[in-house]
């Protein structure tokens, strides 16, 4: 079996998140009471769902070959 290759368009991004103890209104400069960066990014995200994912890919190929040879052998998949 060829080795799975996935070639995946996207970004990693920083997400900043601000805990405010109310809406900022226009004009208005107030301090946060906090920050976190997170990870984040729909390419980000997809890449890691694809690396996880490649092993199930594999099997389902593995067995999709097996059950072919087996029909061209004329037995049952």
């Amino acid at each position: 079996m060829k080795a799975l290759k996935i070639l995946n368009f996207g970004s990693y991004n920083i997400d900043y998140v601000y805990n405010m103890s109310e809406l900022v209104r226009a004009l208005e400069t107030i301090s946060a009471l906090s920050t976190f960066e997170h990870p984040g990014g729909k390419g980000l995200n997809q890449a890691i769902a694809a690396a996880s994912s490649i092993s199930v890919f594999e099997e389902v190929i593995k067995k999709t070959e097996s059950n072919a040879a087996r029909r061209k052998c004329g037995r049952s998949a």
